[in-house]
């Protein structure tokens, strides 16, 4: 069943006209047997493995409210490294081919990476107190596994779509002085306690809009980093373009002083005949002088674009160079003073 298709479409719609004519305590029952359907329409043979990752997630949930300290610690990783190892299974179990003979490569299952990360964030936020731990499975599997958000997203805080309940508790007593010798002081005492619960039917767009601006800061983060990879390359091909140039300069000048140096010789043979005189002799070292000059002057543009190369790089460094230098060592000198409250020395 295509995302895109006509059978889609009509599956959202009936899906959408059973809820609303079901009841209240019916309709996650409904819609997480309507995302297992789609599930299993899809990809059939993956629907066990979904069901077991909403499985593991509950189990690892309802192991953190078991113990607190170490054992709450303890099941958050699992819950971790169990999600992203499954996750890495999935996805890369292809390479086992070019290792072990005769391996066939597992599909990936529908939604496996958004079902993943969802779990990883619900695990997260009931370890901080962010949410609390859901006791009901199915609640939670329609969280981890709604269809219409399991391929595309977003990727919601659990506290966000699941419904959360918070007992509050206030108690006081007031001691009135009364001038009254008949009635006395009188005390006052008042106890005030109440349930809420926060159900996220409806929040004006809030959680979606978050989404959509997660989004578009991550769009723009990575145009960022786009641009800046662009002006690096452009930097780096600038300075060797511009390195380059400097030494077929170079060698363009050389050849002009072995030309001056050939003018110079025969100025002077043809003084010795007196055909020339002492200042075209002159003007002919003059000549010679220049084009040394401007040798060394392209070779130090020669020797500064490829410094200016080097530093677009990232290569300009003590341990590049290969300077006889001491480098910094900073894991070092976290060693020395990690441990020192008051460094007098």
């Amino acid at each position: 069943m295509g995302l895109q298709s006509l059978q889609y479409c009509a599956f959202w719609v009936v899906v959408a006209a059973v809820y609303l004519h079901l009841p209240v305590r019916m309709q996650p029952v409904f819609l997480l047997g309507a995302s297992w359907v789609f599930y299993a329409l899809a990809m059939p043979a993956m629907l066990p493995v979904t069901i077991a990752l909403a499985v593991f997630t509950y189990l690892c949930g309802r192991g953190l409210a078991w113990r607190g300290g170490a054992y709450k610690t303890a099941f958050l990783r699992l819950g971790v490294i169990g999600m992203l190892g499954i996750l890495a299974f999935f996805k890369y179990n292809g390479l086992l081919g070019g290792v072990l003979h005769g391996w066939r490569a597992v599909a990936m299952p529908l939604g496996i990476s958004f079902t993943s990360f969802a779990a990883i964030a619900y695990l997260i936020d009931a370890t901080r107190g962010d949410c609390e731990v859901e006791t009901s499975f199915i609640r939670l599997a329609l969280f981890l596994n709604f269809f219409a958000t399991v391929t595309q997203g977003p990727i919601c805080r659990a506290g966000a779509l699941l419904p959360q309940l918070s007992f509050d508790a206030a108690a006081s007593k007031v001691k009135a002085e009364n001038d009254n010798a008949l009635t006395g002081d009188t005390t006052t005492d008042s106890v005030e306690w109440g349930l809420n619960l926060t159900v996220p039917l409806y929040n004006a767009g809030e959680s979606r809009a978050k989404i959509r601006q997660s989004k578009y800061l991550k769009w723009q983060a990575q145009e960022a980093v786009l641009e800046a990879e662009r002006s690096v390359k452009a930097t780096v091909s600038s300075a060797w373009e511009y390195m380059i140039a400097n030494e077929s300069k170079i060698k363009a000048i050389q050849d002009q002083v072995k030309a001056n140096e050939i003018a110079l010789d025969g100025v002077q043979k043809e003084e010795a005949l007196g055909n020339r005189t002492i200042l075209d002799v002159l003007d002919a070292y003059q000549e010679l002088l220049n084009s040394k000059v401007n040798e060394v002057t392209a070779r130090r543009d020669y020797y500064v674009s490829g410094m200016n190369l080097l530093l677009s790089m990232g290569k300009l460094t003590a341990r590049d160079l290969k300077l006889g230098v001491d480098l910094y060592n900073p894991k070092k000198f976290y060693k020395e003073t990690r441990d020192k409250w008051l460094s007098l020395n």
